[in-house]
């Protein structure tokens, strides 16, 4: 739990993804991640705000550089949300790969 304890010191707060998925209004079901052995592939990891599309668009077409950030902000922590929905903890993530859970862990030589 310190990642999350870092984020909330930051504001930052991750939306609940379990209930996002059980509540999607659109009815589409998808899968939101794969674990092949140590990597955790993620999908949809779209700019959300409040449960919804947040600043949909194309950098320099329809979005500026500052909306731009702000969308890559979003997109961000909708990662991070769905790393901790695929994990139950973000300390599992160690240097971009994730840590099997203690009772699997090995030392090395």
């Amino acid at each position: 739990m310190r990642v999350e304890q870092k984020l909330e010191r930051l504001g930052i707060t991750l939306p609940d993804l379990e209930a996002e998925y059980r509540d999607n209004v659109s009815g589409a079901r998808f899968v939101s991640h794969l674990a092949v052995r140590d990597v955790l592939y993620l999908s949809g990891t779209v700019p959300h705000r409040d449960g919804r599309p947040y600043l949909p668009g194309v950098l320099g077409a329809d979005l500026d550089v500052a909306q731009g950030y702000e969308a890559a902000r979003w997109a961000c922590v909708q990662a991070l949300a769905a790393l901790r929905y695929a994990l139950g903890d973000l300390d599992r993530v160690d240097q971009g790969r994730v840590r099997p859970p203690l009772a699997r862990d090995r030392t090395r030589p």
